[in-house]
């Protein structure tokens, strides 16, 4: 064989290697379902993910993670062999299934629909980006039945991105995306709205500061909650927005005493969020688990715990985290030393549910499933702190 022929050759079958790459996507990967008993409270955890890889669940801000059908979580994991992709777990089976297989996935930001078995995520690098809607009904009935199609018999793009920004969430009439974010530090932002049908893009707001872990009420249309970043201690933490552009405000004006963190959406009027105890300078005003009307502005606390000893000068640890059920009955937090606490926002009680998860590589983040039964957490428990698995608590 001559060098030329054998080149051709060569060429041709690196060629059809390429061409043949089956993708993964309804690759159905086996149950890892089992329950473990909590050491220090005795109660069962029913681990839904336990492999070596690296599993969490979407962004904490987000109302939930469960299917519109109830009975899938979405999440995302490194367990396809071609980076972070999104994946779906069966709660009652265990069954896993994958819902993307492509290198530049946002699969950290996946918003999950709530009225539909549709996911909605960003794809694409620099001016490439494209705002994506998978249904994933279609693709997870095909994958149990072995009739998975193409990729793209799935995928509908909602709309090319002009901009490299990385920020997506979904209205609760689910007719529109808002979009938008920040180019580096020091920059202000760009907040857009999506129309999901026609992909038509429109400017909501510029603020001059960085915005970020973007939130939409999940029960009242037309309203956009976001962070002031980056830093971990800015003058004013949460901002609000409709989707006219109109209402630009601050959520729960704080002082400089006080260290505002981790809101989330938790009723219709309502957004939970965190006043940092976790300094002994924090502990000298009110801090822990607060509640903000959105109409009124009134404000509650619904408890603190005490003073956590991690071994580290001026740390003095206190919840972190926190997450609402829809009927208002709850509140769940984590801790600095990883507790998973439920309070019953009744009496105020603190009911400890879970202990010892390690805030590492990523904190617990727990949520609430939608009917408020539920607890969803990402831990790393079983691992020493090296990855993440997924785990349900139910509400006892």
């Amino acid at each position: 064989m001559t060098i030329r022929l054998f080149l051709t050759v060569l060429a041709s079958i690196v060629l059809s290697s390429e061409i043949g790459v089956a993708s993964n996507v309804g690759k159905r990967y086996p149950s890892e379902k089992h329950v473990i008993v909590d050491r220090i409270t005795g109660r069962p955890i029913t681990v839904l993910t336990s492999s070596p890889f690296n599993d969490s669940k979407p962004s904490f801000s987000r109302r939930h993670s469960w299917t519109a059908d109830g009975n899938w979580i979405i999440f995302d994991s490194n367990r396809g062999g071609n980076g972070t992709q999104v994946f779906a777990v069966n709660e009652l089976t265990g069954d896993i299934v994958q819902l993307t297989d492509d290198i530049q996935v946002g699969a950290g930001r996946v918003n999950p629909s709530s009225k539909a078995m549709k996911v909605f995520y960003i794809r694409g690098q620099a001016e490439n980006r494209q705002a994506v809607e998978l249904n994933i009904g279609s693709l997870l009935a095909d994958s149990m039945n072995d009739q998975v199609k193409e990729p793209t018999a799935y995928e509908r793009v909602v709309a090319s991105l002009p901009y490299n920004y990385g920020q997506l969430a979904l209205d609760a009439d689910e007719t529109c995306l808002y979009w938008g974010g920040h180019g580096g530090p020091g920059t202000t932002s760009e907040i857009f709205t999506i129309n999901i049908q026609t992909g038509n893009i429109d400017k909501l707001i510029d603020v001059a500061f960085q915005a970020g872990h973007f939130q939409a009420n999940p029960w009242v249309s037309g309203e956009l909650f976001f962070n002031k970043e980056p830093g971990s201690h800015p003058d004013q933490r949460i901002w609000s927005v409709k989707s006219d552009g109109t209402k630009f405000r601050p959520i729960y004006v704080e002082t400089r005493e006080e260290w505002v963190t981790h809101p989330a959406v938790t009723g219709p009027d309502e957004m939970m969020f965190i006043i940092s105890g976790h300094m002994p300078s924090l502990r000298k005003r009110p801090s822990g688990v607060a509640v903000v009307n959105l109409r009124t502005d009134e404000m509650m606390i619904l408890g603190q715990i005490p003073v956590e000893r991690t071994g580290e000068i001026g740390i003095t640890g206190g919840v972190w985290h926190c997450h609402g059920s829809s009927d208002g009955r709850w509140a769940v937090v984590d801790t600095f030393l990883g507790n998973i606490i439920l309070i019953d926002r009744t009496t105020c009680e603190q009911i400890l549910l879970s202990a010892g998860h390690p805030m590492r590589p990523d904190h617990a983040h727990p949520t609430f499933s939608r009917d408020g039964k539920r607890i969803l957490i990402q831990s790393a428990l079983l691992t020493d702190g090296k990855n993440l698995n997924l785990m349900v608590i139910n509400v006892p």
